[in-house]
């Protein structure tokens, strides 16, 4: 609501100011000044009305010829609010089939909220016990890569250096029996992908190799190391399953909470605002059939009346004519043959 005055040559302080009114006190006064000493513009505040419980602007703009003009903008704080519920909420008609077609939208959506609520808790439980066993695979592997470099250094110590070694270890082997073979495990729908490492059968003569000085330190080593590619395999395959875990639980978080604080509060204000609609048209309904009532008993009560009214002037007229011998009286309920109409 916009309001604008000229307010110049005006008292503000009299009862016939367009603005002020009875709630003077609420607006600044506003001295006469030469033109080009007074602001081009004067903003105040934001005032609050405690008798009509609304929120007003006011912005006075004085302008360079010396007239000065208020604009008054009223707004209610129950209109944001239903501008925000209105946002808030689907675009449907408010029918009785869009009532039932929201209401079960809303019992797929809570149900989907609780099979996906526990979903991300099995997710969140199996990524604890993943995070507690890379934290015990990495303390593990440590001593382990420390036991197999004392373990290498012994043997190149044992065998008079370490570069006629690794020519006869490229000699001996021919084809990798350290292998590793990749499965997958299904969590709550989410694939996790398994490293499962495993030892080809077949000819070997990588045992021989060290035979002639420190053979007994190169079996040793080879086992050691053995063991500690098998724990590198098994800490790929837990923190592959780290990382996939991780992010399958931000999409179901984002999905949860989507539906917990959008698609559930938005659906529920539509069946509110439908069930208001509604309500709305039942009591228009009942209104409209109460004035069609109360106009058939006005009617019927006229009828009444107008019947009486001719019973009454035809009991009288019968009087009449008993007295007088019914000369010139007519007979209103006397019986009379009605000519045939020709068309």
């Amino acid at each position: 609501m916009l309001q604008a005055a000229f307010l110049h040559k005006f008292d503000p302080t009299s009862s016939l100011h367009p603005i002020a009114g009875d709630n003077i006190h609420s607006l600044p006064k506003l001295q006469s000044q030469p033109s080009h000493l007074c602001n081009p513009t004067e903003i105040h505040p934001y005032h609050y009305h405690r008798n009509h419980h609304r929120y007003e602007h006011r912005q006075h703009v004085r302008s360079q010829c010396g007239f000065s003009f208020s604009f008054l903008s009223v707004r209610h704080p129950g209109i944001e609010s239903n501008q925000a519920n209105r946002c808030n909420r689907e675009a449907v008609f408010a029918t009785r089939q869009s009532l039932g077609f929201i209401k079960s939208k809303l019992k797929g959506a809570e149900t989907g909220h609780s099979l996906l609520k526990r979903k991300s808790e099995a997710l969140t439980k199996r990524f604890r016990e993943i995070t507690q066993r890379i934290d015990e695979a990495k303390r593990k592997m440590g001593r382990v890569m420390s036991i197999a470099a004392f373990s290498l250094a012994g043997v190149t110590y044992a065998t008079g250096g370490g570069s006629n070694l690794n020519y006869q270890v490229q000699e001996n082997v021919k084809t990798a029996r350290f292998r590793v073979r990749t499965n997958q495990e299904n969590v709550s729908g989410a694939l996790l992908p398994v490293f499962e490492s495993y030892i080809a059968q077949g000819n070997s003569d990588f045992g021989l190799t060290g035979l002639g000085s420190g053979g007994q330190q190169v079996q040793q080593c080879r086992e050691v190391y053995g063991k500690a590619v098998e724990m590198l395999v098994e800490l790929a395959s837990l923190q592959t399953a780290f990382v996939i875990l991780d992010n399958v639980i931000k999409v179901v978080s984002r999905r949860v909470n989507a539906i917990e604080h959008v698609i559930i509060p938005r659906t529920k204000n539509t069946i509110r605002y439908i069930n208001s609609e509604l309500d709305e048209l039942d009591r228009e309904e009942f209104y409209r059939l109460m004035k069609v009532q109360g106009k058939k008993c006005r009617d019927a009560e006229e009828a009444d009346k107008e019947l009486r009214a001719k019973m009454a002037e035809a009991g009288t007229t019968a009087i009449d004519r008993a007295e007088y011998g019914g000369e010139g009286v007519p007979d209103i309920l006397e019986e009379k043959e009605d000519e045939d109409p020709i068309f």
